[in-house]
């Protein structure tokens, strides 16, 4: 069996990439599928530069579309120092939007709970708005008479405020 085919296939792309690692910067076009490589290239130390599409595809002359007059198009931009350049946020930026996204998505479901534990209140008649989160709210939303089930779901749903 080939060593490259039980590889992951980042190490694979870190084993291509770094024969080029002495050529100063690289471009890419900027249509997605280019994370893995940015971020072994970020590693290598490479300059990446990603392309915006939509202005790179204004520039074309002919509407003849290869990969030859792709290259040469992209060529002739690098040359000319007319590459439409588009942000790409840092590995660093991008691992603290992952937390940021996490935490939002958190507060998002603590808000469908307590939503969930105070419109079970209401139904039983009981109208405590923000008073049910307190010590006092919470005992009496644990006391309500409720059906199996229903009282399942309090339980359940109590454990995961809590939690």
């Amino acid at each position: 069996m080939r060593r490259a085919a039980i590889e992951p296939r980042r190490w694979r792309s870190r084993e291509v990439l770094s024969r080029f690692a002495a050529e100063s910067s690289q471009c890419a076009r900027g249509d997605g599928g280019h994370r893995i490589f940015a971020l072994v290239r970020a590693e290598l130390g490479i300059e990446v530069w990603i392309g915006d599409a939509a202005k790179i595809k204004t520039k074309r002359v002919r509407k003849q579309k290869t990969d030859r007059n792709d290259a040469q198009l992209l060529l002739g931009l690098l040359i000319e120092n007319n590459f439409p350049r588009v942000w790409v946020a840092s590995p660093e930026n991008r691992d603290l939007r992952q937390l940021l996204w996490h935490r939002h998505r958190l507060v998002q479901m603590r808000t469908r709970i307590l939503n969930q534990l105070q419109a079970l209140a209401m139904n039983e008649g009981n109208r405590r708005k923000k008073k049910l989160w307190s010590a006092q709210g919470r005992a009496q939303l644990e006391k309500l008479p409720l059906a199996t089930w229903a009282s399942r779901r309090r339980q359940d749903l109590l454990s995961c405020w809590t939690a």
